[in-house]
């Protein structure tokens, strides 16, 4: 259940609480339609919501207000599901990921764009199935809401750097859907870094950055603009597909490694630093620059190849 509990919404600014408290009714509205809009268009791998309302609750003599949305039941998300495996199973991992973009295709075909697809995000339910979850930071020209044009209106630490760094020109308003797509493609990469090594790209690029080159904060950073900044980020997010091509065990056969360095080609593309340059290298330019459909086709072939490798072994 994801609650909205407005006794909170409404001490965030006192002096206006009735701005605050149509924010936090529209964002609400905003996720439920968002929802059903999704259900009704058949995205069966990304999270229904099985009911939603609001309550009120009395807690020491005062009456606390939220909104809630009811989702289908999980058994985890993808931090659990990492974090508690056994051993390195590649078979899993593909099978996974493609789920995973299936879910994000499915939200793009329906103009829907997630803008905050992270591991938490991932969720495993029974039987190894995935899906992807909260739609709380959705944008899509369908509807609108009070986030939508923002430049990062996702989670900062997972955000790609066209969203946590100064823009050379700012984005044009009808170019803001193309911008949110590419940045899911990028969150989309660094899940299936995730799922190799357990780490996320943005996180690990800024760690390996001179405190000079990270994005701007309170103790300082990089206050010039994206492009400047692209070569040091570059130079790190090579070194971190390096790092990731090296797990391949030298004991898999070579189908196996040739699926797992497709994995590792498909980080590479969906995570380019350029957000003009991310997605298929062969589109780049064109209308169909950022669809999943390729990938997916070739994460179905990688899955038949390595149930094959490892039907080969076994015997």
């Amino acid at each position: 259940m994801k609650a909205s509990d407005l006794s909170k919404v409404l001490g965030a600014d006192p002096s206006d609480m009735v701005g605050n408290l149509l924010k936090a009714t529209q964002a609400h509205q905003f996720e439920r339609d968002i929802l059903e809009h999704c259900f009704g268009n058949r995205m069966d791998r990304v999270v229904t919501a099985l009911d939603f309302g609001n309550e009120s609750v009395i807690h020491e003599g005062i009456t606390d207000f939220l909104f809630f949305l009811v989702f289908e039941l999980a058994e985890g998300d993808l931090r659990r599901r990492v974090s508690k495996r056994a051993e390195f199973d590649l078979l899993w991992i593909i099978s996974a990921l493609h789920e995973y973009c299936v879910g994000v295709s499915q939200l793009h075909r329906g103009e829907v764009f997630h803008n905050d697809i992270k591991p938490a995000n991932a969720l495993v339910f029974a039987g190894e199935t995935q899906k992807i979850a909260d739609l709380g930071r959705a944008t899509t020209p369908l509807m609108s809401v009070a986030h939508d044009g923002g430049q990062c209106v996702g989670d900062r630490r997972f955000a790609p750097p066209e969203q946590i760094y100064a823009l050379d020109s700012a984005i044009r308003a009808d170019a803001r859907f193309g911008f949110y797509r590419a940045g899911d493609l990028y969150n989309l990469g660094s899940l299936a870094h995730y799922l190799l090594t357990g780490t996320s790209v943005t996180d690990e690029i800024i760690t390996r950055l001179k405190p000079e080159h990270r994005p701007l904060s309170s103790s300082g950073g990089w206050s010039d603009t994206v492009s400047l900044v692209l070569p040091y980020w570059q130079s790190a997010f090579a070194d971190l597909l390096q790092e990731a091509r090296a797990i391949a065990d030298e004991s898999w056969d070579e189908m196996a490694i040739e699926e797992f360095n497709f994995v590792v080609s498909l980080i590479a593309e969906l995570c380019e630093p350029k957000w003009r340059e991310r997605g298929d290298r062969r589109f780049i330019g064109k209308p169909n620059q950022y669809d999943l459909a390729r990938y997916i086709t070739r994460l179905d072939l990688a899955r038949t190849k390595v149930i094959i490798s490892k039907s080969k072994n076994a015997g």
